[in-house]
């Protein structure tokens, strides 16, 4: 079990009332619409992490999930605090990178985008990955044209042109040591997460991520917008 004395491993603010947070957070049909991303196990994948057997505490905003950690919700006059407290993975806690940190990272920030901008919509999210080539391979943001956007505030608009031609603007969302998420007006103001993940002993170059969420695109333009991003996953990581 994870204690409330285990080490904070996320932590953000969202502007959202708590139990609306809470909703999204504990009920099945709700948790579809920020976590993970398109696969045939996802169904299976939110039941053993959320669902019978876990421990839920509505009155203290504490929920332990199987496997993920333990939740705890806080009001605050900026809106609703979500902590995240777990054991390192492999017993250090200063790992260079930390797969399930970064997993929940990605995750609770789709919730911030789920519960402050689209409550009532279901989305489509796509999940590409793979290690970066060479020696002198560009790392993600860079191979994604989004250096610029980078280097910017959160919250500052943004504008960049992918290397397939695909114009992107809307808001750096958030930003961390290894990841950066932006909003993406034409994906219904949708979220691109995009993760540098640094060299190890079995990625020798490092390694990249990028895990996409829409809005509201219909099967022929989500069938292009898969296809143009598969395609520049597949040139640009090794598998």
């Amino acid at each position: 079990m994870t204690s409330d004395d285990d080490p904070l491993r996320v932590r953000a603010v969202l502007a959202a009332p708590v139990d609306r947070v809470w909703a999204f957070l504990t009920e099945p049909d709700l948790i579809g619409r920020w976590f993970g991303w398109e696969h045939d196990s996802l169904d299976h994948e939110i039941d053993m992490i959320f669902g019978d057997g876990t421990s839920k505490s509505p009155s203290l905003r504490r929920f332990e999930t199987h496997g993920g950690g333990l939740f705890r919700l806080h009001e605050s006059p900026a809106g609703t605090v979500v902590e995240l407290r777990r054991p390192a993975a492999d017993g250090d806690p200063d790992a260079a990178f930390d797969d399930i940190d970064e997993g929940w990272t990605t995750f609770v920030q789709q919730l911030r985008l789920g519960v402050e901008r689209h409550p009532d919509q279901e989305r489509r999210a796509i999940e590409l990955q793979g290690r970066l080539p060479s020696a002198g391979a560009p790392p993600t943001w860079d191979a994604l044209g989004l250096t610029d956007a980078a280097g910017l505030e959160v919250g500052a608009p943004y504008a960049a042109r992918t290397p397939f031609g695909e114009e992107l603007t809307g808001e750096v969302w958030f930003r961390t040591a290894h990841q950066l998420g932006l909003t993406v007006d034409g994906w219904g103001d949708g979220l691109l997460v995009a993760v540098q993940r640094p060299a190890d002993d079995v990625r020798p170059f490092g390694a990249g991520q990028v895990i996409l969420t829409s809005y509201g695109l219909d099967d022929g333009d989500f069938g292009e917008w898969f296809q143009r991003w598969t395609r520049w996953a597949r040139e640009t990581f090794a598998g």
